[in-house]
């Protein structure tokens, strides 16, 4: 898993996503960056919860502290103005790169929610303009709809098993922080069983990401989004190749770019 020693960090999309790699983070202790406040349809902040839980761990807090609405970020997205995304990620760069982070993990690209992917797209390059400085720095994700994915036997995976008390330790936290959270946990227990939610696995990250769709399947967040238009929520269906794909490659392109 790493050596506690190192500088660790920890991005995530939505307040919860600690919960997938909660062994990892009792162990370093990351300094975390929350991008929205989780929100949802439900309109109330889960920020405060998921900071709660994690100064009682031990971790501090960089500057993106789930500031922005759920809504609000999609809002961004179906902007399609890359330029907050890009500001997003050149803080990262910054921070980290002031702290002396060695190692970054978090939210995987799967397909299923968009905040999340274009969260480990501004990771990704947050991280990649560092490298171009002639940091080293290993980046790790960590799946949240795709809790088998990885093998465990592959390269570049690591895994985690938490033992009793520490599973235990996950539940409780789930309970604290909110019905939706105990529900998810209740939820995915029931699925996989309670001997696979215990191993948590991250693997080194896959760059750039999102540059290309190259699934058999559209990603879900078409189908449910056109599923919330139909049904009068939304005006606009957000796809992959009108707004991610667009906003991925602008990502990118400064990451890689000698721009500051």
């Amino acid at each position: 898993m790493g050596e506690p020693s190192l500088r660790h960090a920890l991005c995530i999309a939505h307040p919860g996503h600690e919960l997938r790699i909660f062994g990892w983070v009792e162990r370093f202790r990351p300094l975390v960056d929350v991008v929205t406040d989780g929100s949802g349809a439900t309109r109330v902040s889960r920020y405060s919860a998921t900071r709660s839980l994690l100064e009682g761990m031990g971790c501090r807090f960089g500057f993106l502290q789930g500031g922005i609405s759920d809504r609000a970020f999609y809002d961004l997205i179906q902007g399609g103005e890359p330029a907050p995304f890009i500001e997003f990620a050149r803080g990262l760069a910054s921070e980290w790169r002031e702290e002396g982070i060695q190692v970054v993990a978090g939210d995987m690209l799967e397909g299923f929610s968009t905040t999340h992917d274009i969260c480990r797209m501004v990771i990704n390059a947050a991280v990649e303009k560092i490298r171009k400085e002639g940091h080293l720095i290993t980046t790790l994700e960590f799946g949240l709809e795709s809790m088998q994915s990885l093998d465990t036997t592959s390269p570049g995976v690591i895994s985690l098993k938490l033992d009793e008390a520490a599973f235990a330790r996950k539940r409780q936290a789930a309970l604290a922080l909110s019905p939706y959270l105990a529900g998810e946990v209740e939820r995915l227990v029931a699925k996989y069983g309670k001997s696979d939610f215990c191993i948590e696995t991250l693997r080194t990250a896959r760059s750039p990401a999102g540059l290309s769709w190259d699934a058999p399947e559209p990603p879900f967040y078409e189908t449910y989004g056109r599923r919330q238009v139909a049904a009068g929520h939304y005006k606009e269906a957000i796809t992959y190749s009108s707004h991610i794909q667009p906003l991925a490659n602008a990502i990118w392109d400064w990451a890689v770019s000698d721009s500051l």
